[in-house]
């Protein structure tokens, strides 16, 4: 799909799918140290819920954090998605072993629905997610150079059309169940802080070949942040059974 299209279609999706959860009630946050020893040592891990109502079982988005755990860019997102009533458990998943147990942890909670799951990296995290395949994917400038794509399911890409790699992102245009959104002006590293991070910064590139340049931009993030959450909400809500 086209980027202008891309870009049409998830803004379409952002008006038509109202949130499910008040914005003045608060989310429950529950201790993690069951999840991170299920899902492995050294893994960290924590589970919010939407606000209660009543006993349902939620779909549920993993955040995957990459190797940059620290940074805060995970909190704009996170809160999108408790807004369309959809749990939110953030780890930091440096291979797919760790995803395939995380996947497991969720199958086996009474409160989260194994049916309608949904993944959110972020740089390598968003290569590790692309590279497990399962459920609706959502890659946050996973860097395209050399990226591979799941072979089934859906995947919303989301690069900076002023990236170095923007060509190669858009040379994956016709993949089966992709949609790729290209953020004009952009380059790399826009959802990074600008506090932690200086301007202009070279950090390890998601391919884990030399670095590349950042440009935070914390306008872009925050206005993309619930149009990645309408997204998913839709992509959850048609694996409905």
């Amino acid at each position: 799909m086209c980027n202008h299209a891309s870009a049409l279609l998830i803004a379409a999706l952002l008006v038509a799918s109202p949130g499910l959860g008040c914005e003045g009630e608060r989310a429950e946050t529950l201790p993690a140290d069951a999840a991170t020893s299920a899902i492995g040592a050294g893994t960290d891990a924590m589970l919010e819920l939407p606000p209660r109502t009543g006993s349902k079982r939620w779909p549920v988005v993993m955040i995957l954090r990459g190797a940059d755990a620290a940074d805060a860019r995970s909190e704009d997102y996170a809160v999108a998605l408790l807004r369309q009533g959809i749990a939110v458990l953030e780890i930091h998943a440096p291979d797919e072993a760790v995803l395939d147990r995380t996947f497991a942890w969720v199958a086996a909670h009474p409160r989260l629905d194994a049916a309608r799951v949904g993944v959110l990296g972020f740089w390598d995290g968003a290569r590790v997610s692309l590279a497990a395949g399962r459920g609706a994917v959502v890659a946050l400038d996973p860097g395209c150079a050399g990226l591979a794509l799941p072979r089934e399911g859906v995947v919303l890409l989301v690069h900076g059309m002023a990236a170095p790699d923007a060509p190669a992102c858009a040379a994956l245009d016709g993949t089966p169940g992709l949609t790729r959104l290209a953020l004009p002006g952009i380059g790399h590293g826009w959802d990074l802080s600008p506090f932690a991070t200086l301007a202009s910064a070279l950090l390890p590139d998601p391919s884990g070949v030399g670095r590349r340049r950042v440009r935070p931009d914390p306008v872009a993030a925050e206005a993309l942040a619930p149009i990645v959450a309408a997204w998913l909400a839709t992509q959850l809500q048609r694996r409905l059974p």
